[in-house]
């Protein structure tokens, strides 16, 4: 089926007047198949390198039977559907419907496969056992009669109409979304049966530091305002280090440490509960903000713990 669609891609991107080569090339950058890659580099050295390639895999791979056996294949090995699985039953009903529409299109050579009886009896077999009844009734005017994979994706159409699937696919949910609603209702429902340790008292609801530099709990000569980043790093660099001059000049880790200075400054003030329960070794609370912000401890106030 990959092959089929390859090709036809290609027959009708690739422009008519192109060369052999130059198609040659495309095919091969497409293909992914290490049979089919050495297929291509048989041709490599031929006149005619993608004529005689897309001929060789269309032996191979491109064999209406061949490609029918696989998708027969692929439909008689799905899963058991489940009672009430409705998605399950709509994603059966799509693959043979798929299925039927390839064998009707092959023509002939296939036509013994779609009126096959013994397949629609294996295929009955996937379906719970009120919507095997479902089809037997439905075929109630045919009696004798053997069914075939017409017959079946006829029903499983009218089948899927009746069970509300014809609405639009943005407004009903998804397999795979609906069961991730369904995790996360059932993680919120365990919650709120053993309680939770986080209340309006005592959580910690405190505004973080969100870039604006205002008057804080600095040392005297930070007092005043510091309309920009640089100001305040300044004012910091000649608490640490005096002013800067010939005989004391700044270096980059002066201004590392500076920010740094700032940055522990910041955090001690808007998280001293949080910092605190860190250099006594105990966790901080799920609910704190500080566990996103990647607090650094003072090494002087927390000896020898290691940093956070």
């Amino acid at each position: 089926m990959e092959f089929s669609r390859l090709k036809l891609a290609l027959t009708n991107l690739l422009p008519r007047d192109a060369t052999e080569f130059f198609k040659y090339q495309v095919l091969v950058d497409h293909l992914r198949l290490e049979e089919a890659c050495l297929i291509a580099n048989s041709y490599i050295n031929s006149p005619r390198p993608y004529s005689d390639t897309i001929a060789g895999l269309n032996e191979k791979f491109g064999q209406p039977h061949h490609v029918v056996l696989k998708r027969i294949a692929v439909v008689m090995d799905s899963p058991e559907i489940r009672r009430g699985d409705t998605a399950a039953f709509e994603r059966f009903a799509l693959h043979v419907q798929s299925l039927v529409g390839m064998l009707k299109t092959l023509g002939p050579d296939v036509e013994v496969e779609l009126r096959c009886g013994s397949h629609v009896a294996r295929l009955l077999t996937k379906l719970p056992p009120e919507l095997r009844a479902s089809f037997r009734r439905h075929m109630f005017h045919r009696p004798g009669s053997t069914h075939t994979l017409l017959d079946l994706a006829e029903w499983l159409k009218y089948e899927l109409w009746c069970q509300g699937y014809d609405i639009p696919s943005n407004t009903r949910p998804q397999g795979s979304l609906g069961h991730k609603v369904e995790r996360r209702h059932s993680r919120s429902a365990a919650t709120v049966l053993h309680g939770t340790e986080s209340s309006a008292e005592n959580s910690y609801r405190k505004s973080a530091f969100c870039g604006t530099v205002n008057n804080m709990t600095w040392p005297c000569s930070l007092q005043d305002d510091h309309h920009t980043w640089k100001d305040l790093v300044e004012a910091v660099l000649c608490e640490l280090h005096g002013a800067a001059g010939q005989d004391n000049p700044v270096t980059a880790s002066d201004y590392q440490q500076a920010e740094m200075v700032i940055y522990q400054r910041i955090q001690n003030d808007y998280f001293p509960e949080e910092l605190h329960h860190l250099k006594e070794g105990k966790p901080v609370r799920k609910s704190s903000r500080l566990l996103t912000l990647s607090p650094e401890l003072d090494p002087k106030e927390s000896g020898d713990k290691p940093q956070v």
